[in-house]
This record gives structure tokens, C-alpha cells and sequence, in this order.
């Protein structure tokens, strides 16, 4: 799933708490449950690493420009529980890119588990899985700006 669905997930986990601990530990529990849903990605295990890198850079800049508008919109103020919990929220995707950047011994545990939530259910095609996540994001982006 694309870490801007992911953030987004982390922006209302955040709202909602005032710890910061607890929104990053809610936000990591919440990346596992939404890669649960079949989202077509496959877990970009087999594009090219270049792909990947590109695809992260896209995401990133969707996702920062969503919360720089929220933000000047006065949709969103920035407090450590949300940062948190964002942080939460693309953790395990930061994690996996590194692994395929640089091996880390104790890094592949926690990979194979978020292989196994991404393929504990049959995947989708890519098509239905960007439609997925398109919805998933602006449904959460409704209901920050219309809470």
C-alpha cells in the first residue's frame, strides 16, 4: 500500500490520541491491518529497485503536499501525536525499502512477517489495488476535512 495511505491512516490516529507512544505503536498496528486488504502491489517485490525508489518518491511528495495542505487549509495542526503516529504508520515500508538497500540480519524477521500480512489473503490486480487505495485516501481525507 502506498506510504501516503498509510500517513493519511496516521494523521487520524493520531487525532484521536494524545500519546505520542501509543499513536506510534497504534500506527504501526494500523500499517499491518490495511496491508491485510489485497492492494495489488505485491509487495513490489519484483520491480526493479530503481522502480521502487521512483514510486517511493512520487508517494512521498503526495503525501507531504496532502499534509502541507491540510495544514495551511487549518485541516490539520502538527502535534507530536500525529508525527508519531505517522511515523508508525510507514515504519514497516521504511523498513523493507532499507533491506533492499543494505542487509540487516535482524531486520528480516520483521520482513517476513509483513510478507506474510501482504499475502495472508490472495492479491489483487494492480488496477483494483490503485482503485482500493485511492478510495481508502480520500475517504480518510473527507473525514479530516469534514470532521
Amino acid at each position: 500500500m502506498y506510504i501516503s495511505v498509510h500517513a493519511t491512516a496516521g494523521l487520524l490516529i493520531g487525532q484521536q490520541l494524545t500519546s505520542p507512544l501509543i499513536a506510534f505503536f497504534a500506527g504501526i498496528l494500523s500499517h499491518y491491518l490495511l496491508d491485510f486488504a489485497p492492494h495489488g502491489d505485491g509487495l513490489n517485490g519484483d520491480k526493479p529497485l530503481k522502480q521502487i525508489i521512483y514510486l517511493f518518491f512520487i508517494d512521498s511528495v503526495v503525501m507531504l503536499s496532502f499534509g502541507f495542505w491540510l495544514y495551511s487549509q487549518n485541516y490539520l495542526q502538527f502535534t507530536w501525536p500525529i508525527i508519531f503516529a505517522i511515523i508508525g504508520t510507514i515504519l514497516p515500508d521504511t523498513l523493507w525499502g532499507i533491506t533492499k538497500l543494505v542487509n540487516i540480519p535482524w531486520l528480516k524477521q520483521i520482513n517476513r512477517f509483513h510478507h506474510y500480512i501482504h499475502h495472508y489473503l490472495p492479491d489483487t490486480s494492480p488496477s483494483a489495488g490503485i482503485l482500493l487505495q485511492i478510495v481508502l485516501l480520500w475517504a480518510s481525507a473527507l473525514f479530516l476535512i469534514w470532521k
